[in-house]
């Protein structure tokens, strides 16, 4: 029985950015389990909101930063293998129309 959570990571961005809001930011996961990342499935949350689902040990997603409002944003990646169980990272991203 596997009881041990899948590892997961934001590689990009990390901890607390500022970003412009024209143009879009590439959001980046890795995550790897000990059983292997065949049954691995990565789901990507922007302000708790469901954007894209992937299965494997990579996750690569294009935010379109022009019709975001200013402020604070989060960013959370759960990463869940075959057993069921789960992890999670996350960033805060600020949008500003000035940077």
């Amino acid at each position: 029985v596997d009881s041990v959570p899948p590892s997961v990571s934001l590689t990009s961005p990390t901890g607390s950015v500022t970003v412009n809001k024209r143009g879009s930011l590439t959001i980046t996961s890795a995550a790897s389990d000990n059983m292997g990342t065949s049954g691995l499935k990565q789901a990507l949350y922007i302000d708790s909101k469901l954007v894209t689902t992937v299965s494997g040990g990579s996750l690569s997603y294009s935010w379109n930063l022009n019709k975001v409002t200013s402020g604070a944003h989060s960013i959370r990646v759960v990463a869940t293998d075959a057993a069921g169980n789960s992890a999670a990272a996350g960033a805060t991203v600020t949008a500003s129309a000035t940077k």
